[in-house]
């Protein structure tokens, strides 16, 4: 049985500092590594934010630093949102 591995990338929020205007509050990257497996196989899932305040991703992952990676087993098709927040707006960003 091949399992599909679906990401759905939630960004809340911008932030102005005038430290840096170059660098804005973002979802640099989100990936699943490989993206089809088999039931119980592992993947890998990292990803990279930047001037988040916090960061989480559903599906017992929980919160995250703002760069990382997981070691995660599915046993069943899965969703993993990841939501990023600070203070302004609010974009929606989603990755098959």
């Amino acid at each position: 049985m091949l399992i599909s591995i679906l990401l759905i990338i939630n960004l809340s929020g911008c932030i102005d500092e005038s430290v840096d205007d170059s660098v804005k509050f973002t979802i640099v990257s989100l990936m699943v590594e490989p993206s089809i497996i088999n039931k119980g196989e592992k993947v890998i899932l990292s990803w990279e934010v930047v001037k988040a305040q916090t960061v989480n991703i559903n599906n017992c992952v929980g919160s995250v630093s703002n760069k990382g990676e997981r070691a995660i087993y599915p046993h069943e098709p899965i969703i993993y949102q990841l939501t990023a927040k600070n203070d302004a707006k609010i974009l929606i960003h989603q990755s098959i």
